[in-house]
C-alpha cells in the first residue's frame, strides 16, 4: 500500500491541509509544533480510522470544532483507492472506500487486511522478521564460505560447489523426517532445536574448510545444511503461518520472512568486515552467524505452541 496523497480538515492543529506523496522514501522536516507528527497521524487515521496517538479520539478534533475529515489516496496492488473517514465526537466514524459506504470502520480492516495486520499482529510480524536471521546460515554457507575456502584456504571451487549440492540432497532426505517429527512434538521445539544446533555446529563448519580435506567439508556441509538447518527449514512456513489468523495469515508471513530474509542477506557483507587475517580469521564471522541463531532461537521461543491448538483457533489472541 503506497500513500498517493493526504487531505484532512480540523484535524488537530490542521484547519485545511493537503499533501501529494512522491514515489521513494518521503522524509517531513520542519520546526518544532509545526504540526509533523499530526499529518502522520492523519495518514493513519485515514487509513485504519482510528488514532495510533490516543484512545480518547474526540482530541484529533480541532479545538473549538465538531467533526473532522481525512481522506487518503492510496495505491494498492489491485490498483488506485481512496478511503474517506469522517469522525464526530460521541458518534459512529463514516468510512466510505471507493465510493462505497462501510457499516463500520472495522470494515475498512477487511478490505484490506493488511491494515489489520498491522494493528493487531505486529508483534507477530516482527517474531517472524527476527526468527527469519535464522537464514543467516545458508547464506553464510552458500556465498561467504563458498569464497572465503577458496581464496584463503586454496579449497578448490568444485569441492565448494559439491559441497552445497551434497548439503541440499541430504536435506531432501532429513526435511520431511523433520517435518513428520514437528507433528508429533510440536514445531517450537524443532525450530529451536534446529537453530541451536546450527549456532554450534558453525564453528566446526569454519574448522573443517580450514583443513582443506574435502571429505571434512563435505561431511560438515551435510551434517549443517544437510540435517541440523534442515530441520528450522522444513517447519518455518506452518511455524510462521499459525502465528496468524487466516485473513491476515498469507501478508504476515510474507511480510515477515521477506524482511527478515532481506536482513540476512547483508551476511557475506558483514562476514567480509568481520573475517580476520590467519587460520583463525573466521571465528568472528562464526560468532556473528551463532549470535543470530541465537536471536532466533530466542524471538520462537515466544511464539505459541499449535501443536494442541484447533486449526480454526491459529492465531487467535488467548483470553
Amino acid at each position: 500500500m503506497l500513500v498517493a496523497s493526504v487531505r484532512g480538515s480540523w484535524f488537530r492543529c490542521y484547519e485545511r491541509v493537503e499533501v501529494g506523496f512522491g514515489v521513494g522514501l518521503i522524509g517531513i522536516v520542519g520546526p518544532n509544533g509545526a504540526g509533523k507528527t499530526s499529518l502522520v497521524e492523519m495518514i493513519h487515521f485515514g487509513a485504519l480510522a482510528y488514532s495510533p496517538r490516543t484512545t480518547t479520539e474526540a482530541q484529533v478534533v480541532s479545538f473549538g470544532q465538531d467533526v473532522t475529515r481525512v481522506e487518503v489516496a492510496a495505491q494498492l496492488a489491485t490498483g488506485p483507492s481512496r478511503v474517506e473517514v469522517g469522525f464526530r465526537p460521541g458518534e459512529p466514524k463514516r468510512v466510505v472506500v471507493d465510493g462505497v459506504a462501510e457499516r463500520s470502520a472495522a470494515g475498512l480492516l477487511a478490505r484490506f487486511p493488511v491494515l489489520a495486520l498491522l494493528r493487531d499482529y505486529w508483534p507477530d510480524v516482527l517474531r517472524v522478521i527476527v526468527c527469519a536471521l535464522i537464514a543467516t546460515v545458508s547464506t553464510m554457507t552458500a556465498v561467504f564460505a563458498l569464497g572465503y575456502a577458496t581464496s584463503k584456504f586454496g579449497v578448490a571451487r568444485p569441492t565448494m560447489l559439491w559441497a552445497g549440492v551434497l548439503g541440499n540432497a541430504t536435506a531432501l532426505i532429513t526435511q520431511p523426517l523433520w517435518a513428520l517429527l514437528a507433528d508429533k512434538i510440536g514445531r517450537k521445539p524443532v525450530f529451536i532445536g534446529g537453530v541451536l544446533g546450527c549456532a554450534v555446529l558453525v564453528f566446526p563448519y569454519f574448522m573443517a574448510l580450514t583443513t582443506g580435506n574435502t571429505l571434512a567439508i563435505f561431511a560438515a556441509a551435510m551434517i549443517l545444511s544437510g540435517i541440523i538447518y534442515a530441520a528450522p527449514n522444513a517447519i518455518w512456513p506452518s511455524f510462521y503461518a499459525e502465528m496468524f489468523e487466516a485473513r491476515v495469515r498469507y501478508s504476515g508471513t510474507a511480510i515477515g520472512t521477506q524482511l527478515g530474509f532481506l536482513a540476512a542477506g547483508f551476511t557475506p557483507v558483514i562476514s567480509q568486515s568481520l573475517v580476520g587475517e590467519g587460520p583463525t580469521g573466521w571465528i568472528p564471522v562464526a560468532i556473528f552467524v551463532a549470535c543470530c541463531c541465537v536471536i532466533s532461537a530466542a524471538a520462537a521461543a515466544t511464539a505459541r505452541e499449535t501443536l494442541t491448538v484447533d486449526m480454526a483457533d491459529l492465531g487467535k489472541r488467548r483470553s
